[in-house]
């Protein structure tokens, strides 16, 4: 039985092909985390960076982006990929929370 704050994030083993499906996901993620029901245990940019610079000028932040949160209900760990130049990504379960020092 899945979670009843985190069960709504859209998790596949596909990828999705489409950078809209990513910006549409992030806002979930961004709205859950404002609302205090996920944490953000890594990032490469804050939410409110993907799709805008520091003067409001709209891009991506980066070529390749990810975000990990954290559910502060039931602990699941959630991974948000994209590379945003060919519009792959993918949302799934991390088995840990994602280090680059040590993975």
């Amino acid at each position: 039985m899945s979670c009843e704050i985190c069960g709504k994030i859209p998790v596949s083993d596909n990828y999705f092909r489409d950078v809209t499906v990513y910006a549409d996901i992030v806002r979930m993620l961004d709205e859950m985390t404002k609302e205090g029901n996920l944490e953000i245990t890594y990032a490469t940019c804050p939410f409110d960076r993907i799709f805008a610079d520091e003067k409001g000028n709209v891009m991506f932040y980066a070529p390749k982006m990810l975000h990990q949160v954290r559910c502060k209900n039931c602990g699941t760990i959630y991974g948000l990929f994209c590379d945003v130049e060919t519009g792959v990504g993918q949302i799934k379960v991390n088995d840990k929370v994602f280090n680059p020092d040590k993975d």
